[in-house]
């Protein structure tokens, strides 16, 4: 393949290495070539056969390294899963909220989970507490609404909020079962959800996903 030289305003005078007048620019290392430097073409550029050679590796390992452009299926199944799922979560937030602020006082509170307590107005601050839960259900929706599209946008936040949240589940179980020990009685929370997910979540091919391709490194000569 016959190289043709560059335009020699944009070519430095000489070449660096064997003193001869530069009659092209090195497409990795952007110095000055001449004959002697035994010039190679490739993809519509010049190289130093040493510049190629590197620019080759290079390209190879971020390929190897490069992000999957689109997520997993199980990547895609738990983003869909976080989005259902917060729809569900501000329906039930709507319902408290709207239970909060709506409501008579001559509705009873247990209709909400079918038992026979009091009225809303008769628990202290029963009302004032409704609302405030429907305040915290909703920005927990909201929280897996942006999950899930940033699973599937594969950011890497979305995945740290996953674990962190995971980790946050396995914590309150332990302090849970520390408590159970102690009082002798109580509901032991085993958190299989938050396992799975730290388990899933460090998985190496699921973790590449959602990391950066690397940048190829500059050769400065």
């Amino acid at each position: 393949m016959s190289i043709e030289p560059e335009n020699p305003i944009n070519v430095p005078a000489v070449c660096a290495v064997h003193g001869h007048p530069g009659k092209w620019v090195c497409g990795k290392c952007s110095q000055s070539l001449c004959s002697d430097c035994k010039p190679v073409a490739y993809d519509f550029r010049v190289f130093h056969p040493a510049c190629l050679e590197l620019e080759s590796r290079q390209a190879e390992k971020k390929a190897s390294h490069r992000p999957l452009e689109t997520p997993s299926v199980g990547v895609r199944f738990l983003a869909w899963f976080f989005m259902i799922a917060a729809v569900a979560v501000f329906g039930l937030a709507l319902l408290l909220l709207g239970v909060g602020f709506l409501s008579r006082s001559a509705m009873p509170l247990g209709a909400l989970i079918g038992g026979g307590l009091p009225t809303i107005d008769d628990v202290p601050g029963g009302r004032t507490l409704l609302i405030w839960m429907g305040f915290l259900v909703a920005l927990l929706a909201v929280l897996a609404v942006f999950i899930g599209v940033g699973l599937l946008n594969c950011l890497q936040a979305a995945r740290r909020a996953i674990l962190v949240f995971s980790w946050i589940e396995i914590l309150l179980a332990l302090i849970g079962w520390i408590v159970v020990l102690a009082a002798g009685r109580g509901f032991w929370d085993v958190p299989v959800f938050a396992v799975l997910m730290i388990v899933y979540f460090s998985r190496k091919d699921v973790k590449r996903q959602f990391e950066p391709a690397p940048e190829l490194i500059e050769v400065n000569r």
